[in-house]
C-alpha cells in the first residue's frame, strides 16, 4: 500500500488514539493507517492480513456492556 498524500511506501497500521477512535475501529472493523513520511493518517477497511486480530463477536459484547453499565447506572440513580 502506498500513501494517498505522498506515494511513499511506508504507510503503517496506527494505534487508535481515543476512546472514539477505538470504538469506531470496533464496531466499522476498520483500522487506522498513517505515512511515516508525511504523517498523512486515515481509516481504512482491514486486509485480509489483520482481519483475524478481532474476535468477530466483539461487537456484540461491546454493546452488551454498554447497555449493562447503562443499566447499572439507572438502578443507582433510581436508588
Amino acid at each position: 500500500m502506498s500513501c494517498p498524500a505522498c506515494g511513499s511506501p511506508r504507510v503503517r497500521p496506527s494505534r487508535p488514539k481515543g476512546g472514539r477512535e477505538t470504538l469506531l475501529r470496533v464496531w466499522t472493523m476498520t483500522r487506522y493507517h498513517q505515512c511515516r513520511e508525511c504523517g498523512w493518517r486515515a481509516r481504512l477497511a482491514r486486509t485480509s492480513h489483520d482481519a483475524g486480530s478481532d474476535p468477530p463477536d466483539l461487537r456484540f459484547w461491546t454493546v452488551a456492556a454498554l447497555v449493562g453499565l447503562g443499566f447499572v447506572y439507572v438502578l443507582l440513580r433510581a436508588g
